[in-house]
């Protein structure tokens, strides 16, 4: 028995055909697979399957709905004190599991239209299919950036899904981006006077990060360029950091593990992602693997599926990663600190089973393995009271992103002192004692 709810709601019996179901029986299935399994109890049934005026035999025409039901799918729709429950894995448990280990081909390969489509319009479906259409927004726009990150194609996939979805500003955005690195700057420009428009429909204005980047677009930013493979676009520019650069370059050059370590916000994925971009030429490939939102156990299937590696019969996680990455490569592990214990016995199991695999690691704290060579990395250095605030990387970098938030209006000369105090209360900014000086203006 399947369960499908990504496009058309449908049971799939065992003879391999979906089985046929009445308009409310079929809402009825609905509701008690977005229930996920949790008991749901008449009243919100009945409120469910007749959204609008309930009639006076809706509880009777419940049951019989709940009987016809039960025929098809048996013993796994149960009946208790707090009302029906289903017990049913759908699609939609498949493709979350599969977005969450980076399968995302597969993933997106699920859906077949519109989350929960003739499941009915009650406010348990609704919240569901909202949910899973959030979920699909972003495993999209994951596969978008995987994929140009990769200089793979992304046109046709995002143009279909632009048409479908045309105030979608996220993957507007990455369509934009993708017509400008073809050559076709005149057409992402269009795409962005288009979706000006389409949301001028509902009352509402393009987003600052919309905006900007339609600004960076038109004066031709050279940060819009195509990346090197494997690593992400820059959305601005590098500031500050050079020193810093060069001292990582040359320490990966004589070392196969390196680790950035700093506190949150001190720019440890942004050193490390320069430093990948650096040295991409020198190796066979480049893989950055994200590793923020992932919590403990499969870190290994997350690595394998980011790097592209297949599973293999009889052959460990590792080894498939390791095969994967034979000749010379570089694989960056982004953001270790939650995951501290899984990437150190990842990091421990490939180093001798890879030999020309180099790591870069981020983290709070060190991985603590033997070879570790670790680089603190503090945050941009304030200026000192009456100092030029003009010259410092960390005003110039607080500038540069105000800019890119105001459609390219950087502050003019008489705000950079406000800058510099603002700057100095960043969380990435390592602040003087003395500073703000007292009376100091409050950031805008």
């Amino acid at each position: 028995m399947r369960y499908e709810v990504l496009g058309p709601v449908r049971v799939i019996t065992g003879d391999g055909l979906p089985a046929a179901l009445p308009p409310r029986m079929r809402a009825l299935l609905a509701a008690l697979i977005a229930a996920a399994g949790r008991p749901a109890s008449a009243a919100r049934l009945i409120a469910e399957l007749w959204p609008g005026e309930v009639p006076p035999t809706a509880a009777s025409a419940l049951q019989v709905h709940v009987s016809g039901l039960r025929k098809i799918v048996g013993a796994a729709l149960t009946t208790s004190s707090g009302g029906y429950a289903l017990d049913a894995r759908s699609d939609a448990d498949e493709f979350a599991a599969l977005a969450a280990t980076g399968a995302l081909d597969e993933a997106l390969a699920l859906w077949r239209g519109p989350a929960y489509e003739g499941g009915g319009t009650g406010p348990i479906v609704a919240a569901a299919a909202a949910r899973l259409e959030e979920s699909l927004l972003a495993t999209r726009g994951q596969w978008a950036d995987r994929e140009a990150g990769a200089g793979r194609p992304v046109l046709a996939g995002l143009s279909a899904w632009v048409a479908a979805e045309p105030t979608s500003e996220p993957l507007v955005e990455r369509l934009m981006l993708a017509l400008h690195r073809a050559g076709r700057t005149a057409d992402a420009l269009d795409l962005y006077d288009r979706t000006v428009l389409a949301l001028s429909e509902y009352e509402t204005e393009p987003g600052t990060r919309l905006a900007a980047l339609a600004a960076a677009v038109r004066r031709r930013d050279p940060t819009l360029d195509q990346p090197v493979p494997g690593l992400p676009g820059s959305r601005s520019r590098f500031i500050g950091r050079r020193a810093e650069l060069d001292r990582v370059i040359r320490l990966l050059g004589t070392n196969r593990l390196l680790t950035v370590a700093g506190t949150g916000g001190a720019g440890k994925t942004r050193l490390s992602v320069e430093l990948a971009r650096e040295v991409a030429a020198e190796y066979e490939s480049v893989h950055i693997v994200e590793l923020a939102g992932h919590t403990t156990g499969m870190l290994a299937e997350r690595v394998a599926a980011a790097v592209g590696a297949r599973e293999e019969p009889g052959v460990p996680v590792a080894g498939s990663v390791a095969r994967r990455l034979s000749g010379r490569v570089l694989l960056v592990l982004d953001n270790c600190e939650h995951v501290r214990a899984d990437a150190a016995r990842l990091v421990y199991d490939l180093l001798p089973l890879a030999p020309g695999l180099r790591f870069v690691t981020t983290s709070r704290e060190p991985l603590g393995l033997p070879g570790e060579v670790v680089f603190s990395l503090d945050g941009l250095a304030t200026p000192e009271p009456g100092a030029d605030a003009a010259r410092s990387d960390a005003v110039r970098l607080f500038n540069d992103r105000v800019a890119a938030a105001r459609g390219g209006v950087a502050l003019r000369p008489a705000e950079l002192p406000v800058a510099a105090s603002c700057a100095a209360a960043s969380t990435g900014c390592r602040s003087r004692s003395s500073w703000p000086p007292p009376g100091c203006a409050p950031c805008p």
